[in-house]
């Protein structure tokens, strides 16, 4: 037994939609749209550490450009998370 995401109730496995609150449970879009939406987030917390290790480390970026990165990848990473939460409730 499965549970939904939104209202917590009790799902079988054929289910593709939840009964008390109308979500589509299991849909392709939505394991896609985690999947990017993981690996933008990965790529954020990697660029946090390269920007913390930037000034201490003469082969890595600089400080201003890896700044520049992480705050754009922060950006995509909300976004991302938008998205999931779109496909979700389709």
């Amino acid at each position: 037994m499965e549970r939904c995401l939104d209202c917590n109730s009790l799902l079988t496995r054929q289910e593709t939609v939840c009964i008390e609150c109308g979500t589509k449970v299991k849909s392709d879009d939505a394991r896609t749209a985690d999947f990017l939406a993981s690996i933008v987030n990965l790529l954020f917390y990697l660029s946090v550490l390269t920007m913390i290790a930037s000034p201490f480390v003469d082969r890595l970026s600089s400080f201003t450009f890896c700044a520049f990165i992480t705050s754009a990848l922060l950006f995509m990473s909300r976004s991302a998370k938008e998205c999931v939460q779109k496909v979700r409730r389709k």
